[in-house]
């Protein structure tokens, strides 16, 4: 048995297709054909949903494409194309229509006795945005975006505590104060009881209610 150093793949060259009402749209999905068995062949397909927050569904291609027909022709302004690197889609003339999320998928089929096994398979997604119609733009903008660098998490992380920090100083300062005004208190009423024993002894205290009775 065959088994390959990497396995089929595809992937999206642009995530993100941005263009203006009644251009022309390609879509190019890059991939690579290595195969379990080399008798077997591989099938591109491409799918679509109008929703960019889900999946392609199975069978349901661009402009109303149903997979499941095999003499089914095109739709017109819709051209589909694969080399053994890349497959693209060719939306011409773009409507509102048109805009939502689009499935690339290619499948290993192995072929034995005129039975038809799906051996492997891969896929990525692209998302169409259309814009409304600009004078003299022919042209879609491609977008990818990039995710934040791993070195940022921890100067995020440090820059948060950082302000929490400064955030909870005023908080630190006012409780510092309130704990050193009734150490403060605790002291002054200290001094006074002490002053108040020198002044008035516990002695004199006794001989005022006692006093001396005259001799006989």
């Amino acid at each position: 048995m065959h088994h390959p150093q990497s396995p089929l793949t595809v992937s999206a060259a642009h995530l993100y297709y941005t263009c203006p009402e009644g251009v022309t749209a390609k879509l190019v999905c890059n991939q690579k054909n290595d195969k379990l068995y080399p008798e077997d062949f591989v099938r591109q397909r491409w799918l679509f949903t109008p929703h960019t927050d889900l999946h392609c569904k199975s069978g349901q291609g661009p402009r109303n494409l149903s997979h499941t027909r095999k003499d089914q022709v095109l739709p017109q302004g819709l051209e589909m194309g694969h080399t053994d690197d890349e497959m693209w889609v060719i939306l011409k003339n773009v409507t509102y229509a048109d805009q939502g999320r689009y499935c690339c998928m290619a499948l290993e089929v192995k072929n034995d006795h005129n039975h038809l096994t799906v051996v492997q398979n891969s896929h990525s997604h692209i998302i169409l945005h259309v814009t409304p119609r600009r004078t003299g733009t022919t042209d879609c903008t491609l977008l990818d975006p990039v995710p934040p660098p791993a070195a940022s998490v921890p100067v995020a992380l440090a820059l948060a505590a950082c302000i929490l920090a400064l955030l909870s100083l005023p908080l630190i300062l006012v409780l510092v104060y309130k704990q050193r005004q009734n150490s403060h208190s605790n002291r002054r009423g200290q001094e006074l009881v002490r002053m108040d024993r020198y002044v008035f002894p516990q002695s004199a205290d006794h001989t005022d209610q006692h006093p001396n009775k005259a001799a006989p």
